[in-house]
């Protein structure tokens, strides 16, 4: 009988002095969960602030563009690259 493995998945950021911001779940990351993380983010930052990301759908999603509004009053901006990352 075979046991299923534990996954543990995490979204993180890391800045240009190498510093990580990251949180991690046993659940899939949805954009639910990026949500969660970038409004705690977007108070947690000091200066102006940009996120980039690839064009996931998880990224694009109508609750987190929904968001945009907010975060770029906090100083938080998303850039969505033109690429498809699969996997970084």
């Amino acid at each position: 009988m075979s046991e299923k493995a534990h996954k543990i998945n995490c979204l993180g950021f890391i800045n240009r002095q190498s510093k990580c911001y990251w949180k991690t779940t046993k659940q899939p990351i949805d954009a639910g969960f990026i949500l969660e993380y970038m409004e705690e983010f977007s108070f947690q930052i000091q200066k102006e602030t940009c996120i980039v990301l690839d064009n996931a759908k998880v990224h694009k999603s109508k609750i987190i563009r929904e968001r945009l509004p907010y975060w770029q009053v906090r100083g938080l901006f998303l850039f969505f690259s033109f690429l498809r990352i699969r996997h970084i």
